[in-house]
């Protein structure tokens, strides 16, 4: 089989119905967010905003793009796919600043919440940067080195639940960068 032209992975696009209902209700639930400060007289960084819909454009034309429909025939192309969704997709969620944003935007008693859960020892124990960087890197050796990847391409599911591991295994591992941000 031939290698798909820029062409095709750029016009062949495909409807993945529950990546596109994951895309849609993180940019919901962010956009929610930024109204509910403008309504309390405060301004979200514009900045922050872009990111959001940056990592939102890039998860879509990662799944619902001709890249998703040859992520199965080619393996450079399924390398795409995974870089876009493993690297590019955190980068800009964690430039969007999603948890700076509920705590600023939720009601006292959500703010609580999150707060008691991001505060909590499994919460410590995730965030350590040695934890993400094993659930990141080791995340990929048990995609590529057991059984995962030829079920993912056999279970829709399953190929769900890896993208999504992809996609808060590098996220996770950008927020325990020692490199902070500031806009």
């Amino acid at each position: 089989m031939a290698d798909p032209s820029v062409r095709d992975l750029v016009v062949g696009w495909q409807l993945d119905p529950a990546s596109l209902l994951l895309v849609g209700l993180t940019g919901g639930l962010y956009a929610v967010g930024v109204r509910r400060l403008a309504g309390r007289g405060r301004a979200w960084s514009p900045f922050r905003t872009a990111a959001m819909v940056g990592a939102l454009v890039v998860a879509v034309v990662a799944t619902q793009s001709g890249i998703a429909g040859y992520e199965d025939d080619r393996l450079w192309v399924h390398m795409v796919q995974h870089a876009l969704l493993g690297m590019a997709v955190p980068l800009l969620v964690v430039l969007s600043a999603p948890l700076t944003l509920a705590l600023q935007a939720a009601g006292p008693a959500t703010r609580h919440t999150l707060r008691t859960a991001l505060r909590s020892p499994p919460a410590h124990v995730v965030a350590h940067p040695v934890v993400a960087w094993a659930l990141f890197g080791g995340g990929l050796v048990v995609i590529y080195l057991t059984p995962v990847l030829g079920l993912s391409v056999r279970h829709d599911a399953v190929h769900l639940l890896v993208h999504a591991h992809v996609v808060i295994a590098g996220t996770l591992f950008g927020l325990t960068s020692p490199v902070r941000t500031f806009s």
